[in-house]
């Protein structure tokens, strides 16, 4: 008797745990095919690596912009125009 209250026991157990586990929300078919990796928005990356990718470049692009304007203003380095060194 023992033995059997304690399998019934364990398999209410583990019932209850998997109940749980799933959830309240169904996967279906449907559901599944119709975003089939909703994680993603590129090919290889999500939303948030999107984001970041992006905020990256405009904060590398906007510090390099003064080196730019500084080499298009011929103001990067002294002019190499004469064979004489100029102080």
């Amino acid at each position: 008797m023992k033995k059997t209250s304690l399998f019934v026991s364990g398999v209410v157990v583990l019932a209850v745990g998997l109940f749980v586990l799933s959830g309240c929300n169904k996967i279906t078919g449907s559901s599944v095919r119709r975003n089939m990796s909703p994680e993603k928005t590129t090919l290889a990356r999500s939303r948030e690596e999107h984001r970041n990718d992006v905020a990256k470049t405009l904060d590398t692009n906007a510090r390099q912009i003064t080196d730019d304007l500084d080499f298009l203003f011929l103001l990067d380095r002294p002019s190499r125009g004469s064979r004489y060194p100029v102080p």
